[in-house]
């Protein structure tokens, strides 16, 4: 019995299955999350959603505010991308749509029908005579 509860505490410290579980959790009810915020989107939130499937683009630059997007931030349907140890601009912090909440918007995608120009501007800037 006592090799068997070894053998099992070893495997918890290896494979970590309850961080995993967390882990997977997290990402479900985010998911969860998103698709229910979907049909209360604002019209900006829905350009710039559109904006970056249109383009496949889960990764873009944006002002460290967040621009436009920072009501997608604050909901976590965006993120920071940021490594530490290294600089950034103010004006170009890496942000991404991480990989579960993608599929969800990918799913939606019919809800996200703004049709934007190749050689149109991010949607999530403000432009400087705004500021």
């Amino acid at each position: 019995m006592l090799f068997l509860v070894g053998i099992a505490s070893s495997a918890n410290l290896i494979f970590k299955p309850r961080i995993k579980l967390q882990r997977w959790m997290t990402r479900r009810r985010e998911a969860k999350e998103a698709e229910r915020y979907i049909p209360f989107m604002s019209e900006k939130e829905r350009e710039i959603i559109s904006y970056l499937l249109q383009r496949k683009e889960k990764m873009f630059t944006a002002a460290s505010d967040g621009g436009y997007a920072a009501t997608l931030i604050s909901r976590r349907i965006i993120v920071l991308s940021i490594n530490s140890g290294l600089h950034y601009s103010i004006e170009d912090v890496p942000m991404m749509i991480p990989d579960h909440i993608w599929d969800v918007l990918e799913r939606n995608k019919t809800s996200f029908q703004t049709v934007t120009s190749e050689n149109s501007p991010h949607p999530w800037r403000v432009p400087w005579a705004l500021r």
